[in-house]
């Protein structure tokens, strides 16, 4: 029988200097897509300098959101519900507790627009 000798390989691995940044997928609609890709192509229209990235353009745009913008996306969100229970807890600071109920019935009443425009929610046409 021969013997056989194995010869294991020993890998030095080399760490960089440089730490990679680490990318992840997120999902996105196809036109914000297209849009980014819009705006990056018009940068690279350069001929010097490096080529700019997608997440660089991507970057400047999250970097723009302000609290402003938030406090706009969080008020799309509310369901009418959500909305209508909002304004009956602002009722209840004022004027006192008011179950669901009869809320819903102060709200088809006179009083409630007045309710509404002292609240900032009804502009007074001329």
């Amino acid at each position: 029988m021969e013997n056989k000798v194995q010869k294991t390989e020993v890998k030095i691995i080399k760490k960089s200097t440089k730490t990679a940044a680490s990318y992840a997928s997120i999902r996105i609609p196809m036109e914000l897509k297209k849009n980014a890709k819009k705006w990056r192509d018009i940068a690279n229209r350069n001929k010097t300098g490096r080529k700019i990235k997608l997440h660089e353009i991507l970057t400047i745009g999250v970097d723009l959101i302000a609290e402003e913008n938030i406090r706009e996306l969080q008020e799309k969100s509310l369901t009418h519900k959500e909305r209508l229970e909002i304004l009956r807890q602002k009722y209840i600071t004022q004027h006192g507790p008011i179950s669901e109920d009869d809320f819903i019935g102060f709200t088809m009443t006179a009083e409630y627009q007045d309710f509404l425009s002292q609240q900032g929610y009804l502009k007074t046409v001329a």
